[in-house]
């Protein structure tokens, strides 16, 4: 054996052990990114909890009606918005909402809803009758903005009850 062939193994054997020192280096960074990475995400989905639940209360706990009209139903309706039509959740999502609206308004409303979907500028405020499950009529004061929902257009509404007002004005 000759010198030549002594420092060629010996650096053969350095590279060979630097290769296997760079290799454990880099899995206990794999590790330690990892395990950073899994607290980050628990973090993060605490965090979107927790702004969910937030949302979800203003929501549900809203006395306006607070819904989603979207190809003719209404796919996302708050408590207020039973409360108001005596309709089911179930119902206003599964019933026509051109249905729940006053024989004498429908055509004006559907005409807003429709041009609103077209991107027309419509009035911020809308009043209008809906005939409720108990066949009563309510007057509602509407606002609306289009949003998508589910990745289709929509309109994100948010409605008052003001018939006392209206028998009042009456």
């Amino acid at each position: 054996i000759t010198g030549g062939e002594i420092r060629a193994t010996v650096a053969s054997a350095v590279r060979v052990r630097r290769l296997a020192d760079d290799r454990l280096r880099l899995e206990e960074e794999n590790l330690r990114y990892r395990s950073h990475l899994e607290e980050e995400v628990t973090r993060t989905a605490g965090e979107l909890r927790a702004s969910e639940s937030r949302y979800r209360a203003v929501v549900e706990h809203a006395t306006e009606a607070i819904f989603i009209a979207q190809d003719g139903v209404i796919p996302f309706a708050n408590a207020a918005a039973t409360t108001i039509s005596g309709y089911s959740a179930e119902e206003l999502r599964t019933r026509p909402f051109a249905e729940l609206l006053h024989p004498d308004d429908r055509g004006p409303v559907l005409d807003a809803y429709a041009g609103q979907l077209e991107g027309r500028q419509v009035s911020d405020f809308d009043e209008f009758r809906i005939v409720c499950a108990d066949g009563s009529v309510k007057w509602l004061r509407l606002r609306s903005v289009l949003i998508d929902w589910e990745g289709r257009r929509a309109s994100l509404n948010v409605a008052r009850d003001v018939t006392e007002r209206k028998v009042a004005e009456d």
